[in-house]
């Protein structure tokens, strides 16, 4: 059997390193009704409180900065990049996220001339983040592929459901070049007065 990173020795799929899903018990007693949700559920929002965000355009960078400085937040679709099966960069079926800012390897999504390939060959993926800030001094070294040693600056930091053991603390940080070539969508977030 070849060794494949998205697939474990017991032949299930591994994603993350996990191999066996749930990571916690999958009997919880019983199924949250919908009353009950519901009672948890944060009601001071309203459709009011989101707003789309021109995606693409060359202003969508400086809409989001705009949406930051005013204390909202970003919700956004992104694609990322995926090794092909057939590519010698890189292991076939793994994320590249290719950076590192804040000391932490693989915490920064940089754009490389190999993202670019693998996106252009079909092999990518998507995920919603949230942008919590960003910093335009800030510069991210690349890892991975041709331009490794390089720089890209302009960073956005980004959050998610990864818990602190991921990434710098739980942060990851896309730059500004990845964010601008792979954004589907963006929402501004926040309570409006």
């Amino acid at each position: 059997m070849l060794s494949t990173p998205w697939l474990a020795a017991d032949g299930e799929y591994v994603c993350a390193g996990l191999s066996h899903y749930p990571t916690y018990s999958a009997t919880t007693g019983t199924n949250i009704s919908p009353n009950t949700f519901q009672q948890f559920s944060d009601k001071r929002f309203t459709s009011k409180d989101w707003t789309k965000i021109n995606v693409p355009g060359s202003h969508t960078l400086h809409d989001v900065k705009k949406v930051l400085n005013s204390g909202h937040r970003v919700t956004f679709a992104s694609l990322l990049a995926v090794v092909p099966k057939d590519s010698k960069t890189g292991r076939p079926g793994s994320l590249v996220i290719g950076g590192s800012y804040n000391g932490a390897p693989d915490d920064t999504w940089v754009m490389t001339p190999e993202v670019k390939e693998f996106v252009e060959k079909e092999s990518y993926g998507g995920h919603e983040m949230i942008i919590t800030g960003y910093n335009d001094n800030a510069c991210a070294e690349i890892t991975f592929g041709i331009d490794s040693g390089k720089q890209q600056c302009g960073v956005l930091t980004l959050r998610n459901s990864w818990g602190e053991n991921a990434g710098d603390q739980g942060n990851y940080y896309m730059t500004y070049g990845f964010f601008k070539d792979m954004v589907m969508e963006a929402q501004e977030i926040g309570r409006k007065q």
